[in-house]
């Protein structure tokens, strides 16, 4: 039934002074709960003139702006009031180790199904089964995009991943560079303006992990294991990157929209390390070099920690000039090279050491050259939880 124009009014003038006396001013932006209510309000406001006698299209198209205005207002709300990370997690299965790592991954970009070997079974009668998971990755919305670095995957895009997933965990949906940017500094001078070079970096990691799609095929370990997915198809990071107004500056941003696809299945094989934020304050510049050095040396230390592992408390230096891709032109630039990776590896250490994490740690040499780090510790299980997160 329709109503009079006098009757839209009455009832728009009771909603208001409804929204009065809950305190509403649809003058600022509030805390999300009234952005929440202002909205329904507005939205009252619309369905009245809907039901009204009189064509009022002015004031239609007043209310759609303003519902919409104040939508954008709440996703800024949402994004302003953005949850510290109090855990950093790290996914440690077989697949994140895989896609990231340049030693292996560029077989993924052929365009052709991977398989990747997961798990070996020595049965009774000595014969051995291997599992594999198979892996499809769709890069085609990158073909055409140009990044500094490349379009494939990285460890320090593994970082970026793992900071995305951490936020996301402590309930932020919409997720900003600049609050990537903090966690990576393990919340260590916030007021500190983030280096724009690293933002670029985080920026163009982003749109990596958003755009580079993958399917996996877990079969036959769903079928040893009783996983409860088969079948993983989604973007590593499935969110959109919106532009979104932050204390009065533009700032972009992703909204995530369904559970990262590496944490579905690290979750399901138990194969995530945590660690608290504040191990990741270093006393080191932000640099991806410095990042991935960082969190290889601490993924390394909770796997000794945790006690489902049997291994030694040996950190080898030429596995990680390998995983960081160490390269020179000479001998002796090489040679520089290395010492200033093993610089920073015991920078780290010390860091870690004044946390509590580690009790010290001593360099070994083999052939007169330094060539590992064995790392002394007390099993501090309130410092880090095992692999089973």
């Amino acid at each position: 039934m329709s109503l009079s124009t006098v009757e839209v009014l009455e009832r728009m003038f009771e909603l208001v002074d409804k929204a009065r006396e809950e305190g509403l001013n649809f003058k600022e932006v509030e805390d999300e709960k009234s952005e929440r209510l202002k909205i329904e309000y507005l939205k009252s406001f619309l369905a009245l003139i809907e039901n009204g006698e009189e064509d009022l299209t002015e004031v239609k198209d007043i209310l759609k702006n303003a519902i919409t205005d104040r939508e954008n207002k709440k996703n800024v709300i949402e994004s302003a009031v953005a949850k510290k990370a109090k855990d950093y997690k790290i996914t440690v299965d077989k697949l994140s180790q895989r896609f990231f790592d340049n030693r292996y991954n560029s077989a993924f970009y052929d365009g052709v199904v991977q398989p990747v070997q997961v798990f070996k079974e020595t049965k009774k009668d000595k014969s051995v089964k291997i599992y594999y998971t198979r892996v499809l990755f769709d890069i085609k919305e990158l073909k055409d995009v140009h990044f500094t670095s490349g379009i494939m995957l990285s460890p320090f895009l593994l970082s970026i991943h793992n900071a995305i997933v951490s936020l996301w965990l402590a309930g932020n949906k919409i997720i900003s560079i600049n609050m990537i940017y903090r966690l990576l500094t393990g919340y260590e001078n916030e007021r500190r303006q983030p280096e724009k070079q690293m933002l670029k970096m985080i920026s163009e990691a982003i749109k990596i992990l958003t755009h580079t799609r993958v399917t996996v095929d877990l079969s036959e370990e769903a079928k040893k294991f009783g996983y409860d997915k088969k079948i993983l198809n989604d973007s590593l990071i499935p969110a959109r990157i919106e532009i979104c107004e932050i204390n009065g500056k533009e700032c972009e941003t992703i909204k995530i929209h369904d559970e990262p696809i590496l944490w579905t299945y690290a979750k399901q094989k138990g194969q995530i390390s945590t660690c608290p934020v504040n191990l990741l304050k270093m006393p080191l510049s932000l640099t991806p070099e410095n990042i991935i050095v960082r969190e290889y040396i601490i993924e390394q230390i909770l796997t000794i920690l945790n006690e489902h592992n049997k291994r030694n408390n040996i950190i080898r230096y030429d596995t990680l000039y390998e995983y960081l891709g160490l390269q020179a032109p000479t001998a002796g630039a090489l040679r520089k090279k290395k010492f200033t990776i093993r610089e920073k590896v015991t920078k780290i250490l010390d860091s870690l050491k004044d946390d509590g994490l580690i009790t010290g740690y001593m360099e070994r040499k083999e052939d007169k050259e330094v060539a590992k780090v064995e790392i002394f510790f007390t099993k501090q299980k309130e410092l880090t939880s095992s692999t089973k997160s």
